[in-house]
């Protein structure tokens, strides 16, 4: 299945979401929660305890989209008393409380600013606000970008989109296809693990146990095409593979129809709920 993290990502956004109801009032222009953050965000006032559930969720929204579209840079959430413990790629762990601006939920927010838009959040937080005013504008001009095309199959154009895809085949014929991808990358290229370099043709050669197993090895591969730090002789002819194996895997129906059905959850689950939180949240009167 296609949710990156799954379920990091339905369950921080239902997180999220929730936090979002309960403290509803400040999107509301007849409050004087509504007032009181309105003036914050002009700079009209300083950062009081009413603005802290706001920030929390925002630094979340950051947290969560900071992967772009379809990843997350986070490996698992759950529920604590009265907040949340979330773990990162990095194995980094932090704990937040909404309601509570306490030292545990500033480290959280901080490093997540810091991984997101490069600056401390519970420093300043108004000066934390356009860059993350921009940060979310952007993901949300990209995520409805991405919403009308996500019944498009159209593989002629090489993009992200072809990684959705990716991640959205049937797992063992994903399986098949990442062995032709070792066989493509020379013995002696190295992965970043978290600890040491991996090779990178064991790494996409190694049995899967489960889908976000293979889900590593797509993300894995996105990595290599879209952020390298240098340029990779074997990348077009990775490539040329790549494109070559979307387009005829989706020319069997039932793949076709199995990848259908997957970006439709995606779509329902996760897409649409980002973007109807995002117009919530971006609806405030944010700094110019």
């Amino acid at each position: 299945m296609l949710a990156a993290g799954a379920p990091v990502t339905p369950f921080l956004l239902a997180y999220i979401a929730e936090l979002t109801h309960a403290h509803s009032d400040f999107l509301s222009p007849s409050t004087d929660s509504y007032r009181q953050l309105a003036s914050f965000l002009k700079g009209d006032i300083s950062f009081a305890p009413p603005h802290q559930p706001f920030m929390v969720i925002v630094s979340l929204l950051l947290a969560l989209l900071d992967g772009g579209v379809w990843d997350t840079p986070i490996t698992s959430v759950y529920r604590i008393p009265n907040g949340m413990s979330i773990t990162w790629d990095s194995g980094v762990q932090h704990t937040i409380f909404p309601n509570e601006w306490n030292r545990a939920t500033r480290n959280a927010i901080d490093y997540i600013g810091q991984h997101s838009i490069r600056i401390p959040i519970s420093a300043n937080p108004y000066a934390a606000l356009r860059p993350i005013h921009a940060f979310l504008t952007h993901y949300h001009l990209d995520l409805q970008s991405q919403i009308p095309r996500h019944h498009s199959l159209d593989t002629a154009t090489w993009s992200t989109n072809i990684f959705v895809w990716l991640s959205a085949m049937p797992g063992p014929l994903l399986d098949d296809f990442y062995i032709q991808v070792a066989d493509r990358i020379p013995a002696t290229y190295g992965l970043a693990g978290v600890n040491a370099f991996i090779s990178a043709e064991a790494f996409f050669r190694r049995p899967t146990e489960s889908m976000l197993d293979r889900l590593d090895k797509v993300k894995m591969h996105y990595n290599l095409h879209f952020h390298s730090q240098e340029s990779l002789a074997f990348l077009d002819d990775l490539k040329q593979l790549t494109q070559h194996f979307v387009t005829q895997s989706l020319i069997d129906t039932t793949v076709r129809a199995h990848v259908q059905k997957e970006l439709e959850t995606v779509y329902t689950q996760q897409w649409a709920p980002q973007d109807q939180l995002l117009q919530a949240i971006l609806s405030v009167s944010w700094p110019k």
